[in-house]
């Protein structure tokens, strides 16, 4: 299979017009590729029912058995994490199983502590990530006196609606999830349109998956391509709207192997005969993973529109307190940079929001020649 993706959207330019259900499907295979979980942004609940029906059951040949959609309100308002559990998992041959592709909608309606609650479980199912869990892979999960196994092929979907934009999600949740893919939803027949467009291949979903992953250590990435992912990093990490919401927008130092392991991926799945890395791929994978982590909105005191003196002088207060950020600057300049670095709807982006933060490191940190 070979594609050209060159851009945080995972738009395909050699197509006349843009077919987003294809950027579902290309997401989905990046991440069952290393088994890795991520989020679909959208503007509608529908997108869900689609998804699984047109590009889960119909492209990738999962059996209804294999994918289940749990509404995690519902969960933690009426039942408990035990059923959550149970609903992830099949049956069969005295034993249980995860099922392939799971699912998850309105995580962003959940409490906070519900929020970390389901950190805890992922957690769980990821072995708390132990160095041992890495190196000697067992399939098995001890989870709530059960033995379960985890599939070859497995992901959890985090379905994230735009009109929930404001209600932010717990930032280690958010880090448990690899990227984010939007996907602006028109109408029932749109999606079958776009569905029925897309080319693959290979007659076997599962053997397609399975010889990518085979072909996962024959791609190169350059120093100079390393060193140009750590400068993208450092600039993220050292932004000045960080300074005001150090945790949700410093990227954690696993983001180096993130984006690279995404770069990886992008190339193995539209690249055939040039088995190598370049800056491109570097700038789709942080768009990818940086949108989706970085946010210095979590920040109300910043963001709200109210125009209280003591709220005011909170802000004046803390911005005179980050003097190594913002140091010298007069706080009615400070105020419009502020104003004019939130986010705003755009469909093109993987969230389908702005991220100030991500365009000024890609747009500062200049790419190996």
């Amino acid at each position: 299979m070979s594609h050209f993706i060159l851009n945080s959207t995972l738009y395909i330019p050699h197509l006349s017009k843009h077919i987003s259900m294809e950027n579902l499907y290309i997401a989905l295979s990046l991440a069952l590729l290393r088994n890795q979980r991520f989020t679909i942004s959208t503007n509608s609940t529908q997108t869900t029912t689609f998804f699984n029906k047109l590009v889960v059951q119909n492209l990738c040949q999962f059996d209804k058995n294999q994918v289940c959609e749990i509404d995690l309100l519902d969960v933690f308002e009426h039942k408990s994490l035990d059923h959550l559990l149970i609903a992830m998992t099949n049956y069969s041959d005295n034993e249980y199983v995860f099922k392939n592709v799971i699912i998850w909608k309105n995580v962003s309606k959940l409490s906070k502590d519900h929020q970390k609650e389901l950190y805890g479980f992922i957690t769980k199912i990821d072995k708390y990530n132990m160095n041992a869990s890495r190196l000697d892979y067992d399939p098995h999960v001890a989870m709530n006196n059960l033995e379960i196994r985890r599939p070859e092929l497995f992901t959890i979907v985090l379905m994230v609606e735009h009109k929930n934009h404001e209600q932010k999600i717990f930032q280690y949740l958010k880090e448990k999830f690899w990227f984010s893919t939007n996907y602006e939803f028109l109408s029932e027949q749109e999606c079958i349109t776009e569905a029925s467009s897309i080319e693959y291949s290979s007659p076997s979903y599962y053997k397609l998956i399975s010889s990518l992953r085979h072909n996962w250590s024959s791609i190169f990435v350059s120093p100079d391509i390393k060193r140009y992912i750590y400068s993208l990093i450092v600039h993220v990490r050292n932004h000045r709207l960080a300074s005001l919401t150090a945790m949700q927008t410093r990227l954690p130092t696993q983001t180096i192997d993130s984006v690279r392991d995404l770069c990886i991926a992008l190339v193995l799945w539209q690249v055939e005969d040039e088995l190598y890395v370049t800056p491109d791929f570097v700038k789709v994978a942080l768009r990818k993973i940086g949108y989706w982590l970085v946010d210095w909105e979590y920040n109300t005191t910043y963001t709200s529109e109210q125009s209280e003196e003591t709220l005011e002088y909170q802000q004046r207060l803390e911005i005179s307190m980050l003097t190594g950020d913002w140091y010298g600057c007069d706080y009615a300049h400070i105020q419009k940079y502020l104003m004019e670095s939130k986010s705003n709807p755009d469909q093109s982006s993987p969230t389908g929001f702005t991220n100030r933060i991500i365009e000024d490191a890609l747009r500062t940190v200049r790419p190996p020649l």
